[in-house]
C-alpha cells in the first residue's frame, strides 16, 4: 500500500484535491502544487504493486460528483488552462496528433480519484488500491502523463 518514498497512494489522492481548495493562491503557486501533486501521484502507481481485488462482494459507490461540477471546479481553480497538442506514436513509428484538454484532464483524474477516496472510507484499503491502479492503467494515468507535460509547458516553457 505504501508507494515508492513512503507515499501511500491515499495520501497522494488527497493531496491531488487539496490544490483545489488553494482559492487564496495564485495560479503559479497552484500549478506549482498541481505539477507535485501529479508526480505524487504517479510515483505512488509505481511503488505499488498489483495485488489481486479484494474478493468481496462491495457495494458500487453512489453517484459522487458528475463530471460537469468537477469541470467547473477545475477550471475556477486554473482558469488560464485550455486545449493543447497530444503526439501519440503509432507501431509503425508515426505520429498521431490530437487536442487535449488539461481542463478536461483533471475533472476525469478527479472523478476516477473520487471513487477511490470513497472506496477507501467505505469498502477497502485493498479494493481501494485495486481501483487506484487499475483507473491509471485504463483512464486516468493518460490524463495525467498528458497533463504533467502540459503543467511543465506552462510553469517553464511559455
Amino acid at each position: 500500500m505504501i508507494g515508492m518514498g513512503g507515499v501511500p497512494y491515499i495520501e497522494a489522492v488527497e493531496g491531488f484535491f487539496e490544490v483545489f481548495q488553494m482559492e487564496r493562491a495564485v495560479e503559479t503557486e497552484r500549478l506549482k502544487a498541481l505539477s507535485s501533486a501529479l508526480d505524487a501521484l504517479a510515483l505512488a502507481y509505481t511503488g505499488g504493486t498489483d495485488e489481486a481485488l479484494d474478493e468481496r462482494q462491495w457495494p458500487e459507490p453512489p453517484v459522487l460528483n458528475s463530471y460537469e461540477h468537477m469541470r467547473a471546479v477545475a477550471a475556477k481553480s486554473f482558469p488560464s488552462f485550455g486545449f493543447y497538442p497530444v503526439t501519440t506514436p503509432d507501431e509503425n513509428f508515426g505520429q498521431e496528433t490530437t487536442a487535449g484538454d488539461a481542463i478536461d484532464d483533471l475533472a476525469d483524474i478527479a472523478n476516477d480519484l473520487e471513487v477511490v477516496v470513497w472506496r477507501w472510507k467505505s469498502t477497502s484499503a485493498r479494493d481501494a488500491e485495486w481501483h487506484f491502479r487499475f483507473g491509471y492503467v485504463s483512464h486516468w494515468g493518460r490524463h495525467l502523463r498528458d497533463l504533467q507535460s502540459y503543467v511543465h509547458y506552462q510553469l517553464f516553457e511559455r
